[in-house]
């Protein structure tokens, strides 16, 4: 269901995890659009969710149910407190190329993801969190 998930911890009292869900990207600007990506939203059916935006999903506790239970299991395998991320966001729109936050070859710039967003995480701002779990890191992996 997780699209991108970004660890942050460095530096900080406890690990957060910022997510993307997967969307369908527009072929011309290659922009992140607002609309899931067809096998995410296989994946939300699986779950009984009827959710076809980012906007849909964030407010749907069938998708944070989902989420909190991949997390849950993720940190059952961590070997310590520290290892167990605290925190967690879904960012309403996906990394991307077009806005700085991957370089060309899909790698992270992870400077420019924490100066832009982890403020989310941390939970400072006026920014609407989905929800706060005590939560890990590993099984966070992208779905085909």
């Amino acid at each position: 269901m997780v699209s991108n998930a970004v660890l942050i911890g460095d530096k900080r009292k406890f690990l957060s995890c910022l997510l993307t869900l997967r969307v369908v990207m527009d072929p011309d600007t290659l922009r992140p659009t607002d609309k899931l990506d067809a096998n995410f939203l296989l994946a939300m059916q699986a779950i009984g969710s009827s959710a076809t935006t980012v906007a849909e999903a964030k407010a749907d506790p069938k998708l944070a149910k989902a989420v909190q239970e991949g997390i849950d299991r993720a940190n059952a395998a961590a070997a310590s407190r520290a290892q167990k991320v605290q925190k967690f966001v879904v960012l309403d729109t996906e990394l991307s190329v077009p806005g700085g936050e991957l370089t060309a070859t899909q790698k992270l710039k992870r400077d420019v993801v924490e100066k832009k967003r982890s403020r989310r995480a941390a939970g400072r701002g006026g920014v609407r969190v989905m929800k706060w779990w005590k939560a890990a890191p590993y099984p966070l992996q992208c779905t085909e």
